[in-house]
């Protein structure tokens, strides 16, 4: 390959890469009101909006406590599963105990019937 495609193909690379980031602060920005999470019917919305908060741990101050209160609400184990997984990908230490509860049958924060239910389809 010659200097010309060489430099062809970093011209390219780095178009890819302004995209990926655009894309990025444009999800980070839209996820600032992340009302979905607690008002959708959809059972995949809901779970797909926990699983995208997860993402963006420079947003964990605000993530994580509405991801645990989504966890302790979610009717279907399954969407709060993925609460208790986008938690983890944050990685903040300060939620560890809060996930550890969830794999705790026993526990009263994450077992048992949830706290409210989503208005919806029997």
């Amino acid at each position: 390959m010659d200097r010309r495609g060489r430099a062809e193909i970093c011209g390219q690379l780095l178009i890819d890469a302004e995209a990926a980031v655009f894309c990025y602060d444009a999800v980070r920005e839209a996820l600032r009101a992340p009302a979905a999470l607690r008002t959708s019917n959809s059972p995949g919305l809901r779970a797909g909006t926990a699983n995208l908060l997860g993402w963006f741990p420079e947003c964990a101050a605000t993530s994580i406590p509405l991801l645990m209160a989504f966890v302790v609400d979610e009717a279907l184990p399954g969407v709060a599963a993925t609460g208790v997984v986008a938690l983890g990908l944050l990685g903040d230490s300060a939620a560890v105990p809060f996930a550890e509860s969830c794999l705790d049958s026993r526990s009263p924060s994450c077992a048992g019937p949830p706290r409210s239910r989503r208005p919806g389809p029997s």
